[in-house]
Parts: structure tokens; C-alpha cells; sequence
């Protein structure tokens, strides 16, 4: 019950002791909301949650600092330093403190007679100390509820603008279609694999990055297929990149705007096409533009032709950055209008012109 401290200014008020444990109770309440937030954070890719869980880190170390010096389990294990700087802080605040006269026949260890102060306390601060942590604790829990049902349920974060960027071959729309069902979705229940997932079946995509924009902004920057050759079907021409996927079709080989690959769809699925593919990516854009057919009859024939009829006799798709430099030197030198009909680069440290 009541402890007796000596001296009319060294009193303890009850409502200080309150205050400590209210100080104590905040601190496991700041540790409760750190971990739950970082968990939150770590399980989520959204740039909200990791906003908040920053915050939430932010109040929990300076607030676990400070209250690391309140460690109160009694007054007996308490530093009184501590509690003292704290005392002294509060003491103008709280009343004067209430005199009694000691009891007939009893005298507190240290205690005198004359100018005791008497200080009632709870009678089982142990259990007083549970409840205020445990009311703490659910008082956490009930406001991390709300805020889970305001990140995951709400609409405030709903999406309801969908970006698309870097679609050059790729229709937009198609883009948007694939991503309908995220529409009022909210960005912290969209996860950006499954995005990229949807968005990847369309052909001409290669790899795309998504971001999350709160609080109601989808973006999709897509990283497309380069377009290296064609071939000719049905009267058509298929636009491929260097894998061979399809990515568009042309009505003629001007619309298509890259060489003409000889030997229809069957080419695709050998390794011839991928031979050419190696040559076609290597050279520069100035001499790419010019060509209107590549071909291979094996993998160490493949040869080039230009729109005016000139011809490039390549070789082996082997040292095809070394040959690309030689050709482009070739052709800057010796180009249309010269007289040459054939640049042989199939040893590119010996070319011959012809």
C-alpha cells in the first residue's frame, strides 16, 4: 500500500507514477506498430506501404530511445536519476503534497516523525501495468485493422488512370484492355508480376516496368521488340524481331522497313534465320536502311542485298562487329554510283570490292 518518503520536498504523487506507465505502455505500443509496419512493408511491393512503414520506423527509434530510461517495474529497480529529471519536470504542475501523522507504534525505515509524507499507491501495480499494456497493445491492433482496411479495401487508393508509355508497335489500348481488371483495384492489392504477366502475352512487348503512382495512378512503360527482318507469306510481309517472334505484318516490303529475309516461314525455325539475325543486328543504321533482302543457303553463306542491286557477300555470322565496320567503310567510301556491284567482307582484314 503506502510507502513514506522523508522530507516535504522529496514527495512522489500517484498520478506521476501514472505518467510513467503511460510513458512505458506508449513505448510497447511504438514497438508493436515498427514490426507490424516493417512486416507490412517487406510483404508488400507498393510504394504507400513503404511510405507509412517508414513513418511508423521513424516514431518508433526516437521513441524507444527515450523511453528506455523509463524502465518502471517499481520504484525499487527504478533509476532515481532518471525518475527524479522527470519528477522535477512535472513537480510545479501537481498539488501540494497531503501530510499524515505517522501511525502510533510504526516507523518507515529512514522515515522520522515530524514532516512525513505519505503516498498511497496502487495495490497491485503489477496487474495495473498488464492492463494498460495489454490495452495499449489491442488499441495498436485496432488502429492498424483500420488502416489495413483503408490501404486494401477503400477506394482511396483505388486505381482509376491507366499510363501506358514507350508503345511505339504496341497498341496502347491493347495495353489498357490487358489491365482493365485493375480498375478500382487498390495499388496495394496489385501485384506487379502479375502485371507484367498480363501485360507480356502481347507480342511486341519484351519487358515492362510498372509503377505504382498513389493515389489512384497505374503506369506501364513498356520496353518493346526491335523489328530486324521480314519474310514474305501470302503475298504479306511479317515484320520479326531477332528471336523470330511476329510483331506485325505490312502489306509490302517498303511498309515494312526492314530486309526481306528469302524463304518464307520455313526460315524461321532453322538456324539459318538465327545467322542472319546475328549479321542484320550488327550492321549500323545507315547500311541497314539501304538493304532490301538477306539470305542464307548455309550458315557460312549468307549474303546481303541493297535496293539498287548491289550485293554484300558476307560469310559465317562469326566477327560480324569487325565485318559491320568494315561495310560501313566500304560503302561511305565506295558507295552508290561507284561502279562496285559486290563488297566482300567474308574475311574482313582482307575485303574486296568488285
Amino acid at each position: 500500500g503506502k510507502m513514506v518518503l522523508v522530507g516535504n520536498s522529496d514527495y512522489v504523487d500517484e498520478r506521476e507514477v501514472h505518467y510513467l506507465r503511460a510513458f512505458l505502455g506508449m513505448r510497447d505500443a511504438l514497438a508493436v506498430v515498427g514490426a507490424l509496419a516493417l512486416a507490412l512493408a517487406l510483404a508488400l511491393d507498393a510504394p504507400a506501404v513503404r511510405m507509412i512503414a517508414a513513418l511508423a520506423i521513424c516514431l518508433v527509434l526516437p521513441g524507444l530511445g527515450w523511453a528506455r530510461r523509463l524502465r518502471l517495474r517499481d520504484l525499487g529497480d527504478t533509476d532515481p536519476l532518471d525518475v527524479r529529471q522527470l519528477l522535477d519536470s512535472l513537480k510545479e504542475r501537481l498539488p501540494a503534497p497531503v501530510e499524515e501523522p505517522p501511525r502510533a507504534g510504526s516507523t518507515a525505515v529512514g522515515a522520522t516523525a515530524v514532516g512525513a509524507t505519505v503516498v498511497a499507491f496502487p495495490a497491485s501495480p503489477g496487474a495495473r501495468r498488464r492492463r494498460r499494456r495489454i490495452g495499449a497493445v489491442l488499441g495498436v491492433l485496432a488502429a492498424l485493422a483500420v488502416l489495413a482496411g483503408v490501404l486494401f479495401l477503400s477506394p482511396a487508393l483505388a486505381v482509376r488512370d491507366i499510363t501506358v508509355r514507350g508503345a511505339e508497335l504496341t497498341d496502347p489500348a491493347r495495353v489498357e484492355s490487358a489491365l482493365d481488371a485493375y480498375r478500382g483495384v487498390p495499388l496495394t492489392r496489385i501485384s506487379k508480376d502479375e502485371v507484367r504477366e498480363r501485360v507480356g502475352r502481347i507480342p511486341q512487348v519484351r519487358s515492362i516496368e510498372v509503377l505504382l503512382e498513389p493515389p489512384h495512378h497505374l503506369v506501364v512503360a513498356l520496353r518493346e521488340r526491335v523489328p530486324v527482318a521480314a519474310i514474305e507469306d501470302d503475298g504479306e510481309f511479317v515484320v520479326v524481331d531477332s528471336e523470330g517472334v511476329e510483331l506485325m505484318t505490312a502489306g509490302s516490303a517498303e511498309e515494312a522497313g526492314v530486309p526481306v529475309v528469302t524463304g518464307g516461314r520455313d526460315v524461321l525455325e532453322g538456324e539459318r534465320f538465327e545467322a542472319i539475325a546475328d549479321v542484320l543486328a550488327a550492321l549500323p543504321e545507315s547500311v541497314l536502311a539501304q538493304l532490301r533482302t538477306a539470305s542464307a543457303e548455309s550458315l557460312s553463306s549468307v549474303e546481303l542485298a541493297f535496293t539498287d542491286g548491289r550485293t554484300v557477300v558476307w560469310g559465317t555470322a562469326e566477327d560480324s562487329e569487325l565485318k559491320s565496320q568494315v561495310l560501313r567503310e566500304l560503302v561511305e567510301a565506295r558507295g552508290a554510283g561507284s561502279g562496285v556491284e559486290t563488297y566482300d567482307v567474308s574475311s574482313p582484314t582482307r575485303p574486296v570490292v568488285r
